[in-house]
């Protein structure tokens, strides 16, 4: 009996022991709408990042997938989610470029209200799981007031579309579309014509400056290529890869301002490829978002001229071969932080989010590490498991049933050898197979009894019949005979025992080998690599081997446990054999 204090101390103990973190337990705060049963909290860490100031309305990428999201906890088509800001009260403008939940990917960009410099306390809440909630997706309100052309280019047919409020369409397009990129889907343009072309508008003034951005992949060397062509004889913005190194110019009248980069690009590689233009202030290149050069502008961001060629020059030349996504035009000079803070919330190996563990119902629920991993197996995952289940079931069916017999045998075995060593009749227990249904000893002894039945048969004209060598042996061969056929029964179904102890294993590392490598296929497809999005798939795909250690472990034990009966078994009827034949030369056996 515990004491009083010493109980509630026990009872104290237990309690905490619940509640550490290190059992996956979370507890929640304050919950933004008691009809969206989950929510996890996306973290902006702009210290890791390189973010060293300030920025307000910031669109970053959240890239969900299986590693750092369950699809069964939302809609089908995603129209549940919501983003809220850290004070739990403030909804946040989104809109969703991609969402296929049966490739576990999806790609939502959200408009983060303030961006805190060189802080780890940046944070928003993504919440689902409201089966009744309409969309709620607003893409122009992700952007701010400066950004006046964002093309996602995730289209697989038509021309690409703006996603900013300014409606800022592409007017005519030729090139491959829908092809995996940085960013779900991108374009590919093979010169041959291949451009983008965005008419003139009202709203592509850049009085106050131009930041034009996208991500770019080259093939090869390019000749002059122009990614930005918006010019005519006497002012013009142009940007372009001469080789692999990144140029621009701009000019207006007599007034001109050129810059080349200090370094190039890297053939096949994805690259962040930025210009900003301060009127009267820089000209900057930017790659990867780091400065690559810059120079002095002493001029003002000239009006457009006309339409803005992406891709070629004015008339078809000059032509751009390579990849592109995420391309972007802003009506000002962006800083170097917020380029950082676009290419660490978009590129695959950005530091900006990271998600934490998915919290349960109305605030005060809990979540447990044990269900993410659960949530997370895949469909393969699952069949591994099954057949793992089966087997395991199967032998533990064995074990029992096999452990239960045998210990009838054993204790029959024992009744039916004190019975024998009484016996005046060697023939005087074969009518009594009720008593010893389960006895391998009485099975063999009643082989022997239906052979010495039949000698005496044979012999019942004599008085006093004596058996002879010959027949000696023919009946020590029959009580064998027996012996084996119950050795045989006996080990019957063990086999399946040392399947699941050998099979078990090598099934379970099996799945783990497929569900790591449809890990990083997905992160692959995904475009995103850190140990958030990496951590929950491996440890899903770890499941299967766990589960093979359950089925392996048992049957181990078990099965050791069974042969050390079975060598009890074995050795009995070894004995008796030995025995029975010992006793019937006694009885029958001539001189």
């Amino acid at each position: 009996m515990i004491g009083g204090r010493k109980g509630a101390f026990l009872l104290a103990l237990l309690l905490y022991t619940l509640g550490m973190p290190w059992l996956g337990l979370s507890e929640a705060g304050a919950w933004w709408d008691n009809n969206w049963q989950y929510r996890q909290k996306i973290r902006c860490d702009t210290a890791a990042a390189g973010v060293d100031e300030t920025l307000n309305e910031v669109p970053v990428l959240v890239r969900l997938h299986m590693g750092n999201f369950d699809f069964a906890k939302a809609k089908a088509d995603g129209s549940d989610l919501r983003f809220v800001d850290l004070d739990d009260q403030t909804p946040l403008k989104f809109h969703i470029e991609k969402y296929v939940p049966a490739d576990a990917i999806a790609l939502v960009w959200v408009k983060v209200p303030r961006l805190t410099g060189k802080s780890t306390v940046n944070a928003f809440w993504l919440y689902s799981g409201n089966q009744v909630a309409a969309a709620a997706q607003d893409s122009g309100g992700s952007f701010d007031i400066n950004q006046l052309v964002a093309l996602h280019l995730n289209e697989t047919e038509g021309f690409p579309r703006d996603a900013t409020a300014y409606a800022n369409h592409v007017g005519d397009f030729s090139g491959g579309m829908g092809l995996p990129s940085i960013i779900g889907n991108g374009l590919t343009l093979r010169g041959m014509g291949d451009r983008l072309v965005i008419p003139k508008k009202p709203s592509l003034d850049f009085k106050n400056g131009l930041t034009f951005s996208a991500w770019v992949r080259i093939a090869q060397e390019q000749v002059q290529a122009r990614l930005l062509s918006w010019s005519d004889e006497r002012s013009g913005i142009i940007f372009g890869i001469e080789g692999t190194t990144p140029f621009a110019r701009i000019f207006n009248g007599n007034l001109e301002s050129s810059l080349v980069g200090l370094s190039g690009l890297t053939p096949g590689v994805w690259h962040h490829l930025a210009l900003t233009a301060a009127p009267n202030g820089k000209l900057k290149i930017f790659i990867d978002g780091q400065e690559n050069n810059s120079t002095d502008m002493a001029l003002a961001v000239p009006t457009p001229p006309g339409d803005a060629i992406l891709g070629a020059g004015p008339e078809g030349t000059f032509e751009f071969v390579g990849d592109l996504d995420e391309v972007r035009l802003a009506g000002i000079a962006r800083s170097a932080a917020w380029l950082r803070a676009e290419v660490q919330s978009q590129g695959p190996d950005g530091r900006l989010l990271s998600h934490d563990p998915v919290e349960e119902g109305g605030g005060g629920a809990s979540s447990f590490y044990l269900l993410t991993v659960a949530s997370n197996i895949t469909v393969d995952g699952w069949v591994i498991i099954g057949l793992l289940l089966l087997l395991g079931g199967v032998s533990w069916m064995i074990f029992l049933v096999k452990a239960y017999f045998f210990r009838l045998m054993i204790r029959e075995n024992r009744v039916f050898m004190t019975s024998f060593k009484g016996l005046t009749d060697l023939t005087g227990l074969d009518e009594r197979e009720e008593e010893f249904e389960n006895s391998p000893l009485f099975r063999i002894y009643r082989e022997g009894c239906y052979d010495l039945r039949h000698w005496l048969e044979k012999h019942r004209h004599l008085e006093n019949p004596k058996i002879s060598p010959k027949a000696l042996n023919i009946f020590r061969t029959t009580v064998e005979k027996g012996f084996m056929e119950e050795n045989r029964r006996i080990n019957s179904g063990l086999v399946v025992l040392t399947m699941a102890i050998s099979g078990g294993p090598f099934l379970g590392l099996l799945g783990t080998v497929w569900g790591v490598m449809n890990t990083f296929a997905a992160l692959a497809v995904a475009g995103e690599a850190n140990i958030m999005a990496i951590a929950p798939g491996v440890a899903s795909a770890l499941a299967t081997t766990v589960f093979g250690l359950i089925v392996a472990i048992p049957a181990l034990f078990g099965y050791n446990y069974l042969a050390g009966r079975v060598k009890i078994l074995a050795a009995d009827m070894g004995i008796f054999v030995d025995n029975f034949v010992n006793v019937t030369d006694q009885v029958y056996g001539g001189d």
